[in-house]
Formats: structure tokens, C-alpha cells, sequence
């Protein structure tokens, strides 16, 4: 059994579509998090990881909360049933087969680490396919979903490579939803940014820009040290 183990939880990685990676973390360690957070949403959820990451984040500050983690995906319904049920916060979360377009309710922070490739790249694996490619889940439908069902303080947090950000910023300047946070993302300070992690609200705001940095000269910036260090063994 392949197993992924983080410093409060257990990762079961075998049968879901898309297994835990370096996006996820990020996005499950970078999303804000406060007091006023109690309904939370992981549209995508896969193996359960930012799902867990979020729980242990929101247990830390309120025992009053609940996650739902949904998945278009049966294998991966199933593994982040199990992953969750073997966590310490089982009776918050639950894993769901739906997609966004049946599922109804009202949240203070919704996440997806959505898939982002287009009709291009495509492997023969339709599970594979499903979860990677934007024709299951698009960062459009994201924005619509969440302009409908986040509460009027809520926030929507996505991660996505960093050539969305202008279709990303027209878009919700169209529908009238506001950025919040724009965090630019390199794997190395000598590189460009290769992703961004969006926070999404309904109601007018100024976005706050950050980078961050995950390498320098061949090791991990104190930045991503501090981000990561309750989750990773090894941080």
C-alpha cells in the first residue's frame, strides 16, 4: 500500500485520479484561515489532502466546523473516505460523490486545485484525463459556482499555472467577483512564476500581491519552511 504520511495524518495514494502533489500542499498551507471559517468546501478533493491540511489548520483556532470534500471520481471518493475516517477529525469532513452542478449550500471558504490542462496533452488513462484536464472542472465554472454559494465573507482559494492570471482577472472582473490575494508562485528564485494561488470574494476588495519562492541555490527558502512546517515530516 502506497501511503503518504504528514506530521497529523496519513495519506492513503494508490487508487485516486490525481494523488497528492506539490500543488495541493501549497494550496492547503497558503489558503486563509481564520475565526470566522467554519463551512468549508474542497471541490476536487482526490486523495483528501488539502481537505486534512485544512481541517488540521481550522482545529487549531474552533472546534466548530465541517468540511465537505466532493470528487466526480468513484476511486477517489473511496480513498479519501478511508484517509479521512483514519484522521483525527473524522467526524468533520466528509467525502461525497457529486460534481459542482448538483451540489447546492452555503460556505466561508471553498478550494479546488482544478485541473489545467486543455485539449492538448492528453493520455489514454480517462481517469487520468478526468482529473488533469479543464473539459472536467474549469476555473470558469469554479468562479460561477463560487459567486453562488460562498456567504458574503466567504473566499474562494484556487491554485493555477501562472498563464491564467489575466484570462483569470478579466474573467472575474466580467461577473463582477473580486481577487482578494494574488500569490505568485516560483519553484526557485531563479525561475519565473509557474503557478498562482488566487482568493476569490464576492465583495469589492483590493488585491494583496506576495511571491514566494520555494528554492534558492538548491535549497528550500526559510518561506516554504515556514509555510509547510506543521505538515511535512521532514520541515
Amino acid at each position: 500500500m502506497s501511503t503518504f504520511y504528514f506530521k497529523e495524518f496519513a495519506v492513503r495514494n494508490e487508487i485516486s485520479a490525481m494523488k497528492v502533489n506539490t500543488d495541493g500542499v501549497l494550496l492547503g498551507a497558503i489558503c486563509q484561515i481564520n475565526s470566522d471559517i467554519h463551512k468549508i468546501l474542497d471541490i476536487g478533493t482526490g486523495t483528501g489532502t488539502i481537505a486534512l491540511m485544512l481541517a488540521q489548520r481550522v482545529s487549531k483556532i474552533t472546534k466548530d466546523f465541517n468540511i465537505d470534500a466532493i470528487d466526480i471520481d468513484i476511486p477517489s471518493i473511496q480513498e479519501a473516505s478511508i484517509n479521512f475516517e483514519s484522521s483525527k477529525w473524522n467526524r468533520h469532513i466528509k467525502a461525497q460523490l457529486s460534481n459542482i452542478s448538483s451540489w447546492s449550500g452555503e460556505y466561508d471558504l471553498i478550494v479546488s486545485n482544478p485541473p489545467y490542462f486543455d485539449n492538448c496533452m492528453k493520455t489514454t488513462d480517462a481517469r487520468s484525463c478526468q482529473a488533469r484536464h479543464t473539459d472536467s472542472l474549469s476555473y470558469k465554472e469554479l468562479i460561477n459556482f463560487a459567486s453562488i454559494h460562498l456567504n458574503e465573507e466567504g473566499i474562494l482559494a484556487i491554485i493555477l499555472p501562472q498563464r491564467y492570471e489575466d484570462e483569470v482577472k478579466s474573467y472575474c472582473k466580467a461577473k463582477n467577483i473580486h481577487i482578494s490575494r494574488i500569490l505568485r508562485i516560483r519553484t526557485s528564485s531563479q525561475k519565473e512564476v509557474s503557478r498562482i494561488v488566487f482568493e476569490i470574494r464576492k465583495k469589492s476588495c483590493s488585491p494583496i500581491e506576495e511571491q514566494l519562492s520555494i528554492k534558492d541555490n538548491h535549497d528550500f527558502t526559510q518561506d516554504y519552511r515556514k509555510l509547510i512546517k506543521d505538515f511535512y515530516l521532514w520541515a
